[in-house]
């Protein structure tokens, strides 16, 4: 047991020092962004979700909701209940089932200036791509989900992987032969001068 758990702290002292944390802590360490790095929309937006037998599941259905219509609204971008402000839940019951009301003001990730012709975000975002045969073929994959996430967070102009800065890729070798790639950088575009 105890070399057990020796494996998995020195397996989470891995994850840290990779930028790649397991989901819960990294939308831990998103969410206490400084409200100063995160971009707003003016108006707050309220969504009411369906009923359901657990509180638990009601509030997520009407999150759910929520980033359903900020992301037909607004744009992926927008639609991420971990950045957005001044959130609150109204739960009630509707035919003995549990249904809530979220109200919330979308926001997402502030880019900042880097150097003269270039925008780039607060955060480095982290890609792991499946398993490939090619070593090569295993980064391109990983750029790749990596693409998707920065497009989720600012949209399709931030996610060209030559443009990014603070680039690190860690590959783990496979004892069948393939290979697992992570890569990590900070999104950035260009900047247009007026």
């Amino acid at each position: 047991m105890f070399y057990k758990m020796m494996g998995l702290a020195a397996a989470a002292g891995l994850a840290i020092s990779l930028g790649t944390l397991p989901a819960n802590a990294q939308k831990t360490a998103e969410k206490t962004a400084n409200p100063l790095e995160r971009e707003c929309k003016a108006q707050e937006v309220s969504r009411t979700g369906g009923r359901a037998r657990t509180m638990i599941f009601a509030r997520k259905k009407a999150r759910d909701a929520w980033r359903q219509k900020v992301r037909k609204t607004d744009g992926k971008q927008w639609a991420s209940w971990l950045f957005s402000q001044n959130a609150n839940y109204n739960c009630f019951k509707e035919k003995g089932r549990n249904r809530c009301t979220v109200k919330a003001t979308p926001c997402k990730l502030k880019a900042v200036l880097s150097g003269p012709g270039k925008v780039c975000s607060f955060y480095k975002i982290a890609g792991t791509g499946k398993p490939a045969k090619l070593k090569e073929w295993a980064k391109h994959k990983a750029r790749k989900v990596w693409a998707a996430r920065v497009r989720d967070f600012y949209g399709t102009k931030m996610d060209t992987w030559l443009l990014s800065n603070s680039k690190e890729t860690k590959c783990t070798d496979h004892a069948d032969g393939t290979h697992t790639c992570t890569v990590t950088s900070q999104p950035c575009r260009f900047r247009v001068l007026n």
